[in-house]
């Protein structure tokens, strides 16, 4: 009997294989093929109706795909290749809740099998369901009484407790405690994790104490592979307040480590918290010196101290070895710098901790002078033993606001002293230019560029593009095209003075120098971010989003770096007419999110099945950071309306209505949740303190970017909301049993409170101050289209629209009515049209906030003509409704479709007057070009090359208009469809 069964699984096996090789080809329409020919033969083999679900899902069919699983799901199959295939599809389906419900029938009707009950536990953990988790994991664990099973169980509590902290605090935890300890008192514990494991749940709790007891005690030796034991030891005495200790024990690892900076960060905190108890028991540290006077200072067995039976003694020890005073602190430091050079190691962590305590006991407010010395002379001493690094300016940066005015000029002097160059003379060697650049970089640190006029700091850039030209030949012949050049610094200061200037003046000559400057740097040094960045920056600053996007493809930014810096060009892209462009970067970072909700998934059962239990909570807290990602919302968002208006007919936005799979009447997105993941450390500045990026800045553009992507979101689902109320195929009497049963709320009342939402929105932001408190410095992030969008009357035509929709659809005609709405959108849409062909000029266009204006007017054009084709399909379904009825209302109705053609007429014609001005500015900009390209020919190189970099803005130009008026044709043809289908 099993010799048949092992030969009917061979021969299922051989009849599934090659489906399964279409299906990994990705040549689903054969895989299809394939499964129908097996069924044919075996028409209950339920594995081959799966995979044929699955290649019906991949070829877009995912409502026959879920109806044959609906029906191998009746039958409850328990063998293991036809369940992996169902929890493929409904993945594929996100559905993955069906999957548990999958799972759980098999193992009621198997309850011994281990390898089901792993895979509902597994199925579990993908939906987050923490309670069932514990219940099945137990369930493992009395079945086969393994560990780890146990662990899951416990760690299912523990996420419970993570995931809603007043059940946590009161029953959780306590629970998790009692689990493990359990197994403790047992002799259970067997692996590090588990161990891990009872440490997070004590400190959770604040045990720690008993945390610390663990560490040194049994289980401690368990944690082997914990390289950071001894991290954690004084991290939990730090906790405790036992400053003593955990002083003893960073000296330790100072010693070993004299380069840690979080452990000197750490040492200086114990030792101030020391030192203020130092007075309440000087007598007593001072006589437990005496006693000790001849021992030699403990450094590296310090756990004998922590077993110490004797308690005063373990304190006079303690009192002796730590360092309790900013002096000794001081000594301490010097120790390592001279253990360092006797042992000939250039070390930079003891010299910056002497800065940090200066800067922590000046806080603190104590004479610092008179406990550590001057602080010029500090930083000029770290100036002297690393200012060949490039690493050196970063490491004194934090440390320069401690100078006072004075001060300033004169390290700053003293450092000019130290490199012995003119200020006109360029470095010979490289040791001396990485001097000279960490000069200049301090210099504008400091401020001092600040007070420079127009002139002088016009001088100053000639000064660095000639130290830039005369430094060209310290570059390696070797150097790699993936190694930065040596004098490339240069190039970046300089594009920073340029901005600076543009700043003052407003000309725009200063960036398109600064353009030219680092696309020349950037032949020589392809590799360097730094001026990739600057010119996404200033290409987008003139509106010239194809040169920009040109430049942003060039950093090749992927996987999280999508989310962190998909702000440099995406959130400016789209309003500067780069449609195409932005769009794909959408889909790139839709991609990128959607791929990381998967993954993250597969993480957690990862970290389940190997027991790496800390690692749990860090996947679950980066999935929910993306998640919450306000670029993630703004890209969905932006994407969605992009499909919707860019529909060529209606018929094909009902289409994309409809994949959409929007519900206008849920919320799902938290927005006071939205979290603000970008890096905008990520274009360095030399800028001083005060303008510096800081954190109103930061605030405020987020809450600009967060409150565009939430008008844009209340647009989109306005415009959901429309075409479900014209396309609702409820009658009154259905509608109204669906809300007896709480599953719906009339479409009719769901817009009402869609256009009352839109316009709450867009009153509640215009009456706000926009600008107010932003900071324009060379790092700040580009700003979104909130501004421009909120000039144009988008919101107003969308509610005349909907009012006229409304209208039209009711049962008695209000013709005064209808008339004053059909003209006020008229007049509206005119108006903005007008307004915006009034401002077109060369060289207006040649701005971003007008290319924003025209994207903002067309989107105006797209939004009314989709909302004409739901009145048209509105009017229609209404008319037939009347004729069922008397002639006399159909004849009343008949005005409707002169309203709709009127509309129709006044788009169209705006929509040419903007089309016709668009190609005389396009004309002339060519005009331009051509003008660009002779000059480029007849001037000198520098001159040439500022000629390009001006064809190209204005090439970027015309292609932005090409785009705007591809948009605009799609349009007019959609009115055009409009026109042709009245009846």
């Amino acid at each position: 009997m099993a010799s048949n069964i092992h030969v009917d699984s061979r021969v299922q096996e051989r009849r599934l294989r090659p489906i399964y090789d279409w299906l990994d080809s990705g040549n689903n329409k054969k895989a299809l093929q394939e499964a129908d020919k097996v069924l044919k033969k075996q028409p209950n083999f339920l594995c081959a109706k799966v995979l044929k679900a699955l290649a019906l899902q991949r070829l877009g069919k995912d409502a026959e795909c879920e109806e044959i699983l609906e029906g191998v799901c009746s039958q409850v199959p328990t063998d293991e290749a036809t369940l992996q295939a169902i929890a493929i599809c409904y993945r594929a389906v996100h559905k993955s809740d069906k999957i548990c419900d999958v799972y759980s029938a098999a193992s009621k009707k198997d309850p011994s099998n281990e390898e089901l009950l792993t895979h509902l536990f597994m199925s579990y953990v993908r939906i987050g369901d923490y309670r069932k988790q514990h219940q099945h994991a137990m369930s493992l664990y009395k079945l086969r009484p393994k560990n780890p099973y146990y662990f899951w169980a416990v760690m299912s509590v523990v996420m419970q407790a993570k995931d809603d902290e007043n059940i946590g605090k009161t029953v959780a935890l306590k629970l998790a405690e009692k689990m493990v300890s359990k197994f403790v008192t047992e002799g259970k514990i067997e692996a590090e994790q588990e161990v891990q494991l009872y440490l997070m749940i004590l400190e959770m709790q604040g045990k720690y104490e008993e945390a610390l007891d663990i560490i040194e005690g049994d289980l401690g030796e368990k944690l082997v592979s914990l390289i950071t034991t001894t991290t954690k030891r004084i991290e939990l005495l730090i906790k405790l307040e036992r400053w003593k200790e955990a002083n003893v024990l960073l000296k330790c690892q100072l010693e070993k480590n004299p380069d840690s900076w979080s452990d000197y960060k750490n040492y200086i905190k114990t030792v101030l918290q020391l030192y203020k108890e130092y007075e309440k028991m000087k007598s007593n540290i001072l006589e437990a010196n005496k006693v000790y006077e001849n021992r030699v200072p403990i450094r590296v067995p310090v756990s004998n101290i922590f077993k110490s039976s004797v308690q005063y003694d373990k304190d006079y020890i303690l009192w002796y070895d730590a360092d309790y005073t900013p002096e000794m602190a001081l000594t301490f430091f010097n120790q390592l710098i001279k253990d360092a050079e006797e042992n000939k190691k250039k070390i930079r962590g003891p010299h910056l901790a002497q800065l940090e305590l200066y800067k922590v006991l000046r806080n603190e407010s104590l004479e610092t002078p008179a406990i550590i010395g001057d602080i010029t002379e500090l930083l000029l001493n770290y100036f002297t033993r690393f200012s060949e690094k490039p690493i050196c300016v970063s490491d004194l940066k934090p440390y320069l606001p401690l100078l006072d005015e004075e001060s300033k000029s004169l390290f700053i002097k003293k450092i000019i002293d130290i490199i012995g160059l003119e200020e006109e003379q360029s470095p010979e060697t490289l040791p001396v230019l990485q001097k000279h650049i960490a000069r200049l970089q301090l210099s504008r640190l400091l401020g001092l560029h600040s007070h420079l006029s127009v002139d002088e700091r016009l001088k100053l850039c000639k000064l660095l593009i000639n130290h830039y030209k005369s430094t060209a030949k310290l570059v390696s012949p070797e150097k790699l095209p993936t190694e930065f050049s040596c004098n490339d610094p240069y190039i970046i200061l300089l594009s920073h003075v340029l901005f600076s200037l543009y700043q003052d003046t407003k000309s725009r000559n200063h960036i398109i120098q600064a353009i030219h400057y680092l696309e020349k740097a950037l032949v020589a040094s392809p590799s360097n971010f730094h001026f990739k960045l600057l010119l996404v920056k200033f290409y987008i600053l003139l509106g010239a989003g194809q040169q920009a996007h040109h430049f942003y493809e060039h950093l090749e930014i992927k996987y999280i770096q999508l989310d962190s810096m998909g702000y440099l060009f995406s959130t400016s892209g789209y309003g500067l007419g780069n449609f195409s462009s932005t769009v794909a970067l959408y889909d790139a970072t839709l991609k990128f999110f959607f791929s990381n909700t998967n993954d993250s998934v597969d993480h957690l059962t990862y970290a389940y099945k190997y027991g790496s239990f800390m690692k749990i909570q860090e996947f679950i807290e980066f999935r929910n950071r993306l998640n919450d990602s306000l670029h993630y919302t703004f890209c969905t968002v932006e994407k969605m309306l992009h499909d919707l208006l860019w529909t060529f007919d209606y018929s094909q936005t009902k289409m994309v209505m409809k994949s959409m799979e929007i519900k206008p009447s849920d919320n799902k997105v938290v927005w006071t949740q939205l979290r603000d993941n970008r890096d905008l450390n990520v274009i360095v500045s030399y800028e001083p303190p005060q303008d510096q990026l800081n954190d109103r800045t930061i605030e405020k553009t987020f809450e600009q970017l967060k409150n565009y992507a939430r008008l844009r979101d209340a647009i989109l689902k306005c415009l959901c909301g429309v075409f479900d109320f014209v396309n609702d195929e409820q009658t009154e009497q259905s509608n109204e049993e669906l809300l007896q049963n709480g599953d719906s709320e009339y479409p009719k009342n769901v817009l009402v409170r869609l256009v009352s939402e839109v316009n709450s929105v867009y009153n509640e932001l215009k009456s706000e101050e926009i600008d107010t408190g932003i900071q324009d410095v060379v790092n700040s992030p580009p700003s979104c289209r909130l501004k421009s969008f909120l000039q144009l009357p988008v919101c107003q035509i969308i509610s005349d629209m909907v009012d006229l929709l409304l209208l039209s659809d009711a049962s008695k005609v209000d013709e005064t009515k209808i008339q004053q709405y059909s003209e006020s959108i008229s007049n509206t849409i005119r108006t903005a049209t007008k307004s915006l062909i009034e401002k077109l000029t060369p060289d207006l266009i040649e701005t971003k906030e007008i290319l924003e204006r025209i994207v903002g007017v067309v989107e105006i054009f797209a939004i009314t003509t989709i909302l004409c084709g739901s009145l048209k399909q509105s009017i229609q379904r209404t008319k037939k409704i009347l004729k069922k009825g008397k002639k006399k209302k159909e004849d009343e109705r008949s005005n409707d479709f002169i309203t709709f053609k009127n509309i129709l007429k006044d788009v169209s014609e705006c929509i040419l007057e903007l089309e016709e001005a668009l190609s005389k500015i396009n004309d002339q900009i060519s005009g331009k070009i051509v003008a660009n390209e002779v000059e480029a020919l007849n001037l000198n190189e520098s001159n040439g090359d500022i000629a390009n970099i001006e064809m190209k803005i204005h090439k970027s130009y015309c292609a932005s208009i090409k785009e705007i008026r591809q948009f605009l044709q799609e349009k007019q043809f959609y009115i055009n469809t409009l026109k042709s289908q009245l009846t």
